[in-house]
């Protein structure tokens, strides 16, 4: 998966809008995904909200924590070296 799915997933699955990450914050993002772990969405939007602070979020209620595997996931395809 690449950084722009990553980046999309990420916008879908926290409702974030206006988010502008950085190919270079991106890949942060999913080197740290890919390290903690995160077990909760509270944790994966600490992660996103420390590297690239900078979106609006119209709501992160009600988002099943089932949405990390794949997140989880993505994060370590796309911080794989090509």
């Amino acid at each position: 998966m690449d950084l722009q799915a990553l980046k999309s997933y990420i916008e879908t699955a926290f409702k974030f809008v206006g988010w502008h990450p950085s190919d270079k914050q991106l890949q942060e993002i999913a080197r740290r995904i890919r390290t903690s772990q995160p077990l909760t969405q509270e944790a994966l939007v600490e992660i996103v909200e420390d590297v690239s602070p900078h979106h609006t979020v119209w709501a992160v209620e009600g988002i099943d924590n089932t949405d990390l595997d794949t997140l989880l996931m993505m994060a370590t395809k796309a911080s794989q070296p090509k």
